[in-house]
This record gives C-alpha cells, structure tokens and sequence, in this order.
C-alpha cells in the first residue's frame, strides 16, 4: 500500500475510533426504514450457503441483516471499536458464528484462503483511494466461490434533484438531525462516479448481474414507527428511483 493510501487509511481509522459510540443513533437507525425499502430488490437474491465475508463490517449492520442465512461468517473492520458495537450486536443476537477480524479490507483479502458465497462492502467502498478499491475488487474475485455474489452499497454522484415528495417528506428530520456530540476530524470521503465504479468491477473481473438506487428517506419525529414504516416504502415505491444511493449485485466474469 502506498504512503498515500497508509495516511488516508490512518486517518479513517482515527474517525470511526472517535464516532463508534454513536454511528448507529447518527447514520444507521434514521436510515434503517429506507435502507429497508431499498434493499429489498437486492435481499431476494441473497442466497443461504455456507459462508459470508463482510468487509468494514463497521457497527454491524450488514451482519444483523444477513448473517443469519449462512452457517460461517467472517467481518472485517480496520476499527477496533466499531468492532465492538459489532460484537455486542450478534452477541444479543445470540449469534455464535460470526468471527470477528481487525485488520485492513485489503490486506485480508491479501493473506486469506478462504472462499465465499455472499462478500458485502457496504458504506465504506467511498472512504477508500481507487487504488485501494480496485485492490480490494480482485481480492474478492479471488476469493468468491464458483457461483458467488459481491453485494456493495454507496454513494454515487448524480445531478437529479430530490424528488419534491420526499424533499417535503424530509424537511421535518433535517431541522433537526441527529448529529455527533464527539468532535473528530472528518475523513476523506466522498460519493462515487457510477461509471468508475463499473470500470473497476470490469478491470477486476467481475459483471455486475443486478443493480438499482434511491434516495434517502428519513423518519418524521413524533410519528409511529409502524407509520414511518409505512409512508417511507411508499415513497420509495412511487418516487425512489434513480438517487444517489446505490447497490449493486456482482459475480465473477
């Protein structure tokens, strides 16, 4: 890895250290409904097998998601806390079979044998330098079983405007969004050219099989739950297309 990327990386590491205790009040609870919606299309080609391999498992949300549809699953994070926001989420879950690995996405891919029938990267592909991506697309090739399946998720460029229903829809969580009480240096982030995307899956040997995106579509304070729920899959049912969230589903080409 270059000097370059070992200083992005160093960098990354030191923010989610700081922000571990509240990622998931902050990004994954006001995203949860839609992140639902937008998954669904994706979640009916998940398969149940014998392996996953979650890379930036992060607080573990790929995990509660998924892991329970296979018998061994490894995650993969470079941040030892948000490591254990991870550990303690399958340890209420009651999940056993879920080993966790502290290390760099890309230097495990380096150093490991194994093979795989779901590897997600989810949330974190955007964190990384395109030489890092591109590093951690064939080290996955690498390491999918014969009919496996690459599932990312991330934020992509795009110049559509918010659809006016869910902007109005929106306006009510944005006066007033969660937010980090800890201060930390922001990471070098930020969304995804879909095209690049598509030219490393390529240059890495993989064919994307399925795709989609949405927007984001948060939950309005004071109403139930079940009516969040509810309100925010209709949204993304009659509006949700073609935002700046986007998931992809690849196999080896």
């Amino acid at each position: 890895m270059s000097d370059t990327a070992n200083d992005h990386s160093r960098k990354d590491i030191d923010y989610h250290e700081a922000i571990a205790a509240e990622y998931d009040r902050v990004v994954v609870a006001p995203r949860r409904a839609s992140i639902d919606a937008l998954f669904a299309p994706l979640s009916a080609r998940i398969p149940r097998g014998a392996r996953m391999l979650d890379l930036g498992t992060g607080t573990g949300h790929m995990l509660e998601r998924y892991a329970g549809r296979f018998d061994d699953v490894v995650a993969v994070d470079h941040s030892d806390a948000m490591l254990a926001f991870a550990r303690e989420a399958m340890r209420r879950r009651g999940w056993s079979h879920v080993r966790f690995v502290d290390a760099d996405a890309t230097s495990f891919l380096r150093d490991d044998d194994g093979r795989y029938d779901l590897v997600t990267c989810v949330g974190f592909l955007h964190h990384l330098l395109a030489e890092q991506r591109v590093a951690i697309f064939r080290g996955v090739r690498d390491r999918l079983a014969g009919d496996g399946l690459l599932v990312i998720a991330e934020p992509i460029e795009t110049d559509r405007r918010e659809p006016p229903a869910i902007e109005w829809w929106n306006r009510a969580y944005r006066r007033r969004p969660e937010e980090y009480r800890v201060h930390a240096e922001d990471p070098d982030e930020a969304p995804l050219p879909r095209e690049q995307l598509h030219r490393e899956f390529t240059d890495a040997g993989l064919a994307v099989v399925a795709d989609g995106s949405g927007w984001e579509v948060f939950p309005r304070p004071g109403l139930a739950p079940m009516l969040n729920r509810w309100a925010i899959r209709a949204l993304h049912a009659g509006f949700g297309a073609g935002g700046p969230v986007y998931w992809a589903c690849c196999r080896r080409a």
